[in-house]
């Protein structure tokens, strides 16, 4: 194709045929013949009218419709030219006048000598006005003296015609001018030239050849063109010049498939200046407001504008027929004519201009620069500027120092294999789809773009940047790779601008940050993949709500509705990876994954009201981001994760949408929001830690190995703990979760129950502890139950005691210190004693402790304010000497004159508000076999009360067993009975009331004391 291309652009030089008719007709007549066997015109006798008859009528043919021109004409013939003329007039001084001159030029002799043409045309210049030459002596042609050519004029209008041979349309010759001036070394007129070569012509004027030396003239061979030694061919204005070829594949005549409407490539040029063309050099150049138009058929046109343009050109070595004779005359040397001695082949060409621009009409784009350059050989093109090459097209731009890139012919058309971009650039182009998206961006270095098998690979390095209307990248080296889509339309691929490739990979490096309404991300490294969209995406639609995997519970990380305002995420870490799902005008999240110290924070919450979203770890993966089966893992040292109230840490985390399922293996921690009725309507945490595992359903969480619970001021430990809330919550969506209110709470194994108050300066006034094997609680009825033995114990100061006592807190507290502190033993490291424990000299000022012991279970309902412990029950009371206390003494006189040991079947604690100040007030109320021992007293009943706050215990007997109390004045004095069906005993005042008396026995009756009945 190209050689071709450049045959036709060689046809400017067509005209050139002028001369070698003067060195075809001339030279044989000065010059020795080149062949032994060819004849000199001088030495040739007048032809024969029979052999004169004869000539002309093999010319006939050749002139159509004009055989009256060969009546009477007259005709000199060489080996391969023959000249035409009416009649010729001797004008002095060596001139001499040929009127009409009419040169026929043959490709070789067989075809002179009237043998078959073959496939090569004869050449036909006539001037029918006729030619005047100039010769160094006198012109006696009769005489056998002509002289050395000098110069030579060809008058009027000046046509040079192809015919025979091939009689296709493309090899059709014709060149039309006038006023045509001859010398040895120029060929040259001032005259607008028009020629054409089949379908290529052009026009212009100022038509001039250049020929080195005069050696030329006199060796003429068969090789015509290459023995003529042109040193120049110039044409001082083109007007245009229109090319067209077709590719020699597509072209055969013999293919059938042979469409020339589609293959042929049309080039239209023209220039204000001058076109030069050196054969030596191989050199073709046009000049000053250069226009070069090329398309293929009848598809859009490819356009060049520059002030200057060069073509380099080399001689084919192809498409040569075999040298060799064709008749016995022929020298075994000689090499076979050929009309393909003005084959070129392009070697590459230079436009230059300010700017030079290539407009490429596929794609609708401008190439811009100060120097364009094309080597064919390679194919390769290069353009530089000063101010930086711009490639742009509607909505697209590109602009580096220094572009080049090269192809290579491919199936469907050119195929890119490397382009490069050096020196620091810039792009932008705009997105299809929405408008106002767009992209842009700029590096420092260098951008390439690489055919690695089916994938286009572009890099981007030193400094990269990437702006888009939906965020910004940076770092320091990018690569994106492109492949060809599953489908292209052809109306697609041939107006479009890479209109079948499509993203499949991006990674980019070093100091990466991105920027997004919804996300920034600053990590070493970036990885991305590009798949097509899942069928179950989003954007299909799951309208339905209440579940998990349904739009409402769509994304971890989505905002509330109703709020104005989105969330944004700073994320961090070493790698992130991502697989993105392409969509019009966007690119769905499919699955991410980061490693290396992740963090991911929401900076920007959407509403005041709530909590930030926060993630910790080491790797952090997501699968299915978009659709319904979202999958989250994330594993560290520990790794974590909190927001809206909600906290979760551990080695590893699992979380499962369609399962709507939460879970940590091995330890971890979590926190749970909590609004429940049993803290008065008040919010706060439930924070669990474990050793062995975690899982929660939405509904369910249940922790196991070693278990601790905090909700201040309550804490909680055992072994394992399983939480029900009251409604399930999806985790899929933590803005859209209600706020969830706890249900039931289970725990079992060493179970440890914990309730402080704190005073307004932060001091403890109260503490609870209890001990089970097991508990379950109902947080909506408020019932607790237990079964096994356990331990209660209750420390506080005494202006505490009504508002402790029990393990849910119900109250204000306030700090009376009073009392003495009594020896007991204190549990090193007790959790009791962690956190919010008073100073020393505070907890000694009245700490008063109730101990309770069971041995059977413990029932009971917390929002009533009700505990009940059954099977051997042990109470023991009085003052502690710190909080950490864990046993009190056995021994009632060790307990000092407050203190009590109480012992029954059965007890029952229970808050009543007191009828004067309204404040809880604490009772305890003992069933079966009761016996409390004090230092002073002992009593015995069926059944005793105590209240604590009026220092009242009052004992009922049972059936024919009366209550018995046992007291002295002072330790150590006489005892005194008293046995009543009820007895009132203010151990305060040591005042007695009887109910029912059976007997009183008395021994140092003391004045001081007050009796009633």
């Amino acid at each position: 194709m190209k050689r071709r291309g450049i045959r036709a652009v060689i046809s400017l030089a067509a005209v050139a045929v002028c001369y070698t008719a003067y060195a075809r007709l001339v030279v044989p007549l000065i010059e020795p013949p080149f062949d032994p066997a060819a004849r000199n015109l001088s030495q040739l006798e007048p032809l024969s009218d029979a052999i004169l008859d004869a000539r002309l009528a093999e010319l006939a043919p050749l002139f159509p419709r004009r055989t009256e021109m060969l009546k009477n004409a007259k005709l000199l013939e060489s080996d391969q030219v023959k000249l035409l003329l009416q009649d010729y007039r001797n004008l002095g001084d060596g001139r001499v006048l040929i009127r009409p001159c009419v040169l026929v030029m043959y490709p070789d002799r067989d075809t002179a000598s009237g043998g078959l043409p073959g496939s090569r045309s004869i050449i036909i210049l006539e001037a029918p006005e006729g030619a005047v030459f100039q010769f160094d002596r006198p012109f006696q042609l009769g005489a056998g003296r002509i002289g050395r050519f000098v110069s030579g004029q060809l008058q009027g209008a000046v046509v040079l015609r192809s015919a025979g041979g091939d009689r296709s349309e493309g090899a059709a010759i014709r060149v039309t001018t006038r006023d045509v001036t001859i010398t040895e070394r120029r060929i040259w007129t001032t005259q607008p030239v028009e020629f054409s070569w089949g379908r290529n012509r052009g026009r212009g004027s100022g038509m001039e050849l250049v020929f080195a030396g005069g050696s030329s003239l006199s060796q003429v061979t068969d090789a015509g063109w290459q023995s003529l030694g042109l040193e120049r061919f110039v044409l001082r204005h083109v007007d245009r010049l229109h090319l067209e070829t077709v590719p020699a594949e597509e072209a055969s005549a013999d293919s059938p498939d042979r469409k020339l409407g589609d293959a042929r490539r049309v080039v239209d040029a023209a220039c204000q200046g001058p076109l030069f063309f050196f054969p030596q050099q191989g050199t073709l150049t046009l000049q000053e407001a250069v226009k070069v138009e090329f398309r293929r058929g009848d598809g859009p046109s490819n356009r060049l504008q520059c002030g200057l343009l060069t073509i380099f050109l080399a001689k084919s070595p192809t498409n040569r027929p075999e040298t060799g004779p064709t008749n016995a005359s022929r020298s075994p040397a000689a090499p076979a004519p050929s009309s393909e001695a003005l084959d070129w082949q392009l070697e590459g060409a230079v436009a230059v201009g300010s700017p030079a621009v290539v407009t490429i009409g596929v794609w609708d784009a401008d190439i811009r620069g100060d120097t364009i350059r094309f080597d064919a050989v390679r194919q390769m093109v290069e353009a530089e500027a000063a101010q930086g090459v711009e490639f742009t097209r509607p909505g697209s731009r590109l602009r580096a120092p220094v572009v080049s890139g090269q192809w290579t012919d491919g199936p469907d058309g050119p195929a890119l294999v490397r382009a490069v971009a050096e020196g620091a650039g810039d792009f932008r182009a705009e997105l299809p789809g929405k408008s106002g998206d767009f992209v842009e961006g700029a590096w420092g270095q260098q951008l390439s773009v690489q055919r690695e098998d089916d994938e286009l690979v572009t890099r981007m390095s030193g400094g990269v940047r990437v702006d888009s209307s939906w965020g910004n990248l940076a770092g320091k080296d990018l690569w994106l790779w492109l492949g060809r889509l599953a489908e292209t339309s052809p109306a697609a691929a041939a107006t479009a601008f890479l209109p079948d490739l499509s993203p499949r990979r991006m990674l980019a490096r070093g100091d990466v940050a991105l920027r997004s309404p919804r996300l920034d991300a600053d990590v070493a490294e970036l990885q991305a993949w590009f798949v097509p969209p899942a069928p179950h995406s989003f954007a299909d639609g799951f309208h339905e709500s209440g579940g998990p995997g349904t739009l409402a519970g769509a994304s971890l990380l989505a905002s509330p509705a109703g709020t104005g305002r989105e969330s944004h995420y700073k994320t961090a870490g070493r790698i992130l990876r991502a697989e993105l799902a392409l969509a019009p005008a966007t690119a769905v999240p499919n699955a991410i994954s980061m490693d290396g110290d992740v963090r991911i924070e929401e900076d920007v919450v959407p509403s005041p009201q709530l909590l930030p979203i926060r993630l910790r770890g080491e790797h952090v993966e997501l699968t299915d981001v978009s659709g319904p089966f979202l999958t989250l893992s994330m594993t560290g040292g520990p790794a974590s994760m909190e927001g809206r109230g909600f906290g979760l840490s551990g080695n590893q985390i699992f979380f499962e949408r369609s399962r709507n399922l939460l879970s940590v293996a091995g330890p971890g921690g979590m926190r749970l929001p909590r609004t429940d009725t049993a803290s008065a309507g008040t919010a706060g945490f439930l924070d669990l830690a474990w050793e062995e595992g975690m899982s929660f359903d939405g509904r369910t969480v249940s922790v196991r190995g070693n278990v601790h619970g905090n909700s201040p001021p309550q804490r909680i430990s055992a072994q394992s703990i399983e939480a029900r809330l009251r409604e399930t919550v999806f985790l899929g969506a933590f803005d859209a979760m209600p706020k969830p209110q706890l249900a039931s709470l289970s725990a079992d194994g060493d179970v440890r129950l914990e309730n402080e108050r704190l005073d307004e300066q932060g001091r403890r006034t109260a503490l609870d502890i209890l001990d089970l094997p097991r508990v379950d609680l109902d947080m909506i009825s408020g019932a607790i139950e237990s079964q096994g033995p356990g331990l209660l114990r209750t420390l506080r100061l005494p202006a505490a005691f009504p508002g402790s006592m029990l393990p849910i807190s119900v109250g204000g507290s306030v700090s009376s210190p009073v009392g003495n502190p009594v020896g007991g033993q204190v549990e090193a490291g007790s959790p009791a004693s962690a956190g919010g424990s008073a100073p020393a000299d505070h907890a000694a000022a009245g700490l008063t402790a109730l101990f309770v012991r069971f041995h059977q279970a413990l029932r009971g309902n917390l929002l009533q304010r009700e505990i009940t412990c059954l099977g051997r029950v042990t109470v023991t009371y009085g003052p502690a000497p710190s909080w950490d206390v864990t046993a009190l003494p056995t021994d009632p006189a060790r307990l000092g004159p407050s203190g009590m040991i109480l012992e029954c079947r059965e007890l029952t604690a229970r808050q009543i508000p007191d009828s004067t100040t309204g404040r809880p007030q604490l009772e305890l109320e003992a069933v079966g076999n009761v016996t409390a021992e004090g230092t002073t007293y002992t009593a015995r009943a069926d059944r005793a009360a105590l209240n604590e706050s009026k220092t009242l215990l009052i004992l009922e007997g049972g059936g024919q067993t009366a209550a018995e109390l046992f007291r002295q004045e002072y330790v150590g004095g006489p005892v005194q009975r008293t046995a009543a069906r009820r007895i009132f005993y203010w151990y305060g005042t040591r005042t007695v009331k009887i109910d029912g008396a059976q007997s009183l026995e008395l021994s140092g009756f003391s004045e001081t004391e007050s009796y009633s009945r």
